[in-house]
């Protein structure tokens, strides 16, 4: 019979508990991403919703739209009567770099280095072809839809170096929703608009599937 090895037991019962270690961690550090994302993504919402309020206007959150089989998605969508307002929101601190038209942005966060995302600018783009299609399928003419990027990180934390009036800080949107252009009454049917949006949503697990179809083709 094979001599039972304590010290070999003992090395891989480490090795174990470090794994499992490793992954608590892992686990810890989306849960508590994730669950700063949803918080940021909730301010932003209620800000666009205290602005919506008052006016009759509507705010659709974290919208996933099919139309014509592609694919568009928006974090916010502000409707009112001066057409459609597509948001998205970033949530990191560091430096912001990049231009409107460029496939990537970077970030770089001190003592981390500078990783690559994708431009949401181009996101709102593609997202504003899928909501102009919706539309004139419903027999709705709008304007192309406007389109905003909001960094909820704290302003201490983030310079932007993107030159672009659509990105703006968190403390910012209000400025942004004051703009003349939000302000103008094309005699849009908000109710209608949303419900036409609302109805064009799909499930996230749809809604991937679609983008992994693109991707592969």
């Amino acid at each position: 019979m094979e001599k039972f090895d304590l010290d070999r037991f003992a090395a891989i019962t480490g090795l174990v508990m470090l794994a499992v270690a490793a992954v608590i961690v892992v686990v810890r550090i989306a849960y508590n991403w994730r669950r700063n994302e949803h918080s940021e993504k909730c301010r932003v919402s209620r800000r666009l919703k205290r602005f919506a309020a008052p006016r009759g206007f509507r705010v659709l959150d974290d919208v996933k739209l099919e139309a014509n089989g592609q694919t568009g998605w928006a974090d916010h969508i502000l409707i009112g009567y001066f057409g459609v307002l597509l948001v998205y929101d970033i949530i990191f601190a560091g430096d912001y770099y990049g231009k409107p038209g460029d496939k990537y942005w970077s970030l770089g966060v001190p003592g981390q280095g500078r990783y690559r995302m994708e431009n949401p600018l181009l996101q709102a783009d593609r997202c504003a072809g899928r909501v102009l299609y919706l539309l004139h399928e419903a027999g709705i003419k709008l304007p192309s839809p406007e389109h905003a990027v909001v960094i909820t990180a704290a302003k201490r934390g983030v310079t932007s170096y993107i030159k672009s009036e659509d990105v703006v800080q968190f403390s910012e949107l209000g400025k942004l929703l004051g703009r003349t252009k939000f302000q103008q009454d094309r005699d849009v049917d908000v109710e209608k608009v949303a419900e036409v949006l609302a109805a064009a949503q799909v499930s996230p697990e749809k809604f991937h599937s679609g983008r992994d179809r693109k991707a592969d083709g």
